[in-house]
């Protein structure tokens, strides 16, 4: 399926992946992205944790380290529950936050 006509979740939270869904909304992918992927990244320092829960529209090269990539349309509407390595998740979160926020 090309990236033109690929349908995905995008949405992005600091609370969970169920406040995630609750605020998904549906999105045609941008030409080059071919795949639906959901990702979680937990940062923790001395005094504090964040998680940031994201799904969003991306491009095969980016699945590195995603927790989960997939191809057909709306695939990424379950809630993975394990964290991502940090391979490909920072391109991937990136990506979503601009795409959220556009």
């Amino acid at each position: 399926m090309t990236g033109a006509n690929l349908k995905c979740y995008e949405c992005i939270s600091t609370k969970s992946w169920n406040d995630c869904a609750s605020v998904q909304k549906e999105v045609t992918c941008a030409l080059g992205n071919d795949r639906c992927g959901s990702a979680v990244k937990e940062e923790k320092s001395s005094s504090a944790s964040v998680a940031i829960y994201a799904k969003s529209c991306l491009a095969q090269s980016q699945c590195s380290g995603v927790t989960h990539c997939c191809s057909g349309n709306l695939c990424n509407s379950a809630n993975p529950g394990k964290k991502s390595s940090a391979t490909g998740v920072i391109m991937f979160l990136a990506y979503a936050i601009v795409a959220f926020v556009r």
